[in-house]
């Protein structure tokens, strides 16, 4: 079987979905953005609203993946919790999760 063969077997699905991420007073909210569009898999990250008080902000994401919708947020958020310091903590809002 040939390596072309192979690739169009694999079918990536991208799917949308909100998260709220509790990040570090140090760092600006542009950063935390950026930090999460540089992620695996995450293709577009659009902040739909913060609390600069609370150091919290949502964001809608879309990613690619291989992976069934919650297992692809579930790596997701386990990447961005230990590749980004600054985030504290990272929600899924599982009932906002589509395929596209």
């Amino acid at each position: 079987m040939k390596l072309t063969e192979l690739i169009s077997e694999l079918e990536f699905h991208t799917y949308q979905g909100m998260i709220r991420c509790t990040y570090d007073e140090k760092v600006s909210l542009n950063k935390i953005a950026d930090a999460l569009r540089a992620l695996p898999g995450v293709t577009v990250t659009t902040q739909s609203g913060s609390n600069k008080q609370n150091h919290t902000a949502v964001f809608k994401i879309k990613l690619i993946s291989l992976k069934p919708p919650m297992e692809a947020f579930e790596q997701v958020k386990k990447t961005a919790l230990t590749k980004i310091p600054a985030i504290k903590r990272f929600e899924i809002g599982v009932k906002t999760i589509e395929k596209k």
